[in-house]
């Protein structure tokens, strides 16, 4: 079986619009329309290389706390935001489909935190993703 990797793999092309458009293709109308609802959420994005994943993540922070990390995929992107245990139990009463809750049920911890990822590659998965990140954004 072949092993999938994130895109935007080159160091020295950054992901500036066109970039990103032609990577996530069809994911690519979702990802402006959650970069559209993160300013009045107080949530910053900065793509950087990071060298261990040989790839470009973009972090999403409001002030200095890190709310997630995003990377594009053939078709989509992935949105990871990282819970700590107490926190963790607050993601199962948050309005959000019950197919998100038991994926980070059966998801294994990462260190100390839990690891909620979601593929997103259409519109109408941005309720559940905004909903989680202002429930991340809420945490202290």
């Amino acid at each position: 079986m072949e092993k999938k990797y994130p895109l935007l793999n080159d160091r020295e092309v950054y992901p500036d619009d066109a970039v990103i458009a032609a990577a996530m293709a069809g994911g690519y109308a979702a990802f402006c329309g959650l970069c559209e609802a993160l300013p009045e959420r107080g949530i910053t994005i900065e793509w950087r290389y990071y060298n261990d994943g040989k790839a470009w993540l973009c972090k999403g922070t409001a002030k200095r706390k890190t709310v997630f990390w995003l990377a594009a995929w053939s078709g989509y992107f992935k949105i990871t935001c990282y819970f700590n245990a107490p926190a963790s139990e607050g993601v199962y009463g948050l309005q959000i489909s019950d197919e998100i809750k038991e994926t980070f049920r059966t998801t294994k911890p990462v260190g100390k935190s839990m690891p909620l990822t979601i593929e997103v590659s259409d519109t109408a998965q941005l309720a559940d993703v905004l909903t989680i990140l202002d429930y991340k954004k809420s945490l202290k």
